[in-house]
């Protein structure tokens, strides 16, 4: 993203995800730089020291398989455009507000990562910064990730001392909220009746994180009964679990497995809603349209997939919202 410099005084406003890779070829090292991350992949204690290597060679083996996927979908991940485009967004609306701010991305398994925002932040000299996570919920395997690779980079490029502002989580924001129930409602108006059965898919989590006390799961159940709260009474709706890999037990119902049960009990007509992703990417566009929409249909099922957040201007006013109360908060808001 090119951006002017944050006019000295300014904010900088820098969001945080977990990236992906931009073509096929950078498809190996963004699954390498994922698979060495330890707060995402937990290896036995005896195999921590020798983690890299393992993550460089699980990623020549998947590669290939994953390069297909992501040639199905483009060729590359569009979360980097997204994620640039809420962060402009945003900065958009805190100039409505009176507060200068330049937008800035710092993704954690590509790029830009946290060091080459950090660059940015030091040419520009602004006088505090916002770090915005757009993981919604909460969870040390994603959002606490990337939440530390961004105070680590800031002390590396001597902004350790800087004025921070961090929002870490926004699982039960209103216009987050409202935002989503709307492009549902979108959704069950175009699918027209009977009413579809509306099920919600989030991206899975191993159950070992959650009985360690990880909120991410608390966090989804929140956001969907909030989401629940704002649709018309009645619906027959469900919550399910997906992306999982390796054999360890993952918070279930698997998505895979669910949109099965489904046919099972006879339902015919299928709505999907993407839950904790605030953006399309490889997980709604591939595994969502691709894998279950194809086995919805397999089985009988009429399917229709509503669409991530995206550019959605509700979100959007909230996160600028979310922005502007926190930095009056801290005493860094409009200056005086």
């Amino acid at each position: 993203m090119n951006q002017p410099n944050t006019p000295e005084g300014g904010v900088a406003v820098v969001v945080l995800n977990m990236g992906g890779p931009d073509r096929l070829e950078s498809v190996e090292p963004f699954l390498a730089n994922l698979l060495a991350d330890p707060a995402l992949i937990r290896l036995p204690f005896f195999m921590r020291p020798f983690q890299g290597g393992f993550a460089r060679f699980i990623a020549r083996r998947r590669s290939v398989e994953v390069r297909e996927n992501y040639a199905k979908i483009g060729g590359g991940s569009p979360l980097r455009c997204w994620s640039e485009l809420q962060a402009i967004l945003v900065c958009r609306g805190l100039a409505s507000r009176g507060i200068v701010a330049t937008p800035h991305v710092a993704m954690r398994y590509w790029h830009p990562f946290a060091d080459e925002a950090v660059a940015e932040l030091r040419a520009s000299k602004p006088r505090a910064v916002v770090v915005l996570s757009l993981y919604p919920q909460f969870s040390g395997a994603t959002s606490g990730s990337s939440l530390d690779d961004m105070k680590a980079a800031l002390v590396r490029g001597g902004m350790g001392d800087i004025p921070c502002v961090v929002i870490d989580r926004f699982p039960a924001l209103p216009g987050y909220l409202d935002a989503t129930a709307a492009t549902i409602r979108e959704g069950l108006d175009t699918m027209g009746g009977p009413t579809p059965h509306v099920t919600f898919s989030a991206h899975g989590l191993p159950v070992s994180y959650i009985k360690r006390g990880d909120p991410y799961r608390d966090e989804i159940e929140a956001t969907f009964r909030g989401i629940l709260e704002r649709l018309p009474e009645g619906l027959d709706t469900s919550l399910c679990f997906q992306s999982r890999v390796g054999p360890a037990e993952w918070l279930r119902p698997y998505t895979e497995d669910h949109v099965a049960d489904l046919a099972r009990r006879g339902v015919k007509r299928l709505l999907m809603v993407p839950l904790a992703f605030v953006s399309d990417h490889i997980e709604t566009l591939y595994e969502m349209d691709m894998l279950y929409g194809a086995e919805a249909v397999r089985l009988g099922m009429e399917f229709r997939r509503v669409p991530a957040l995206n550019g959605s201007p509700l979100l959007a006013d909230a996160l600028t919202q979310l922005v502007s109360e926190r930095l009056e908060h801290a005493g860094v808001g409009v200056p005086s």
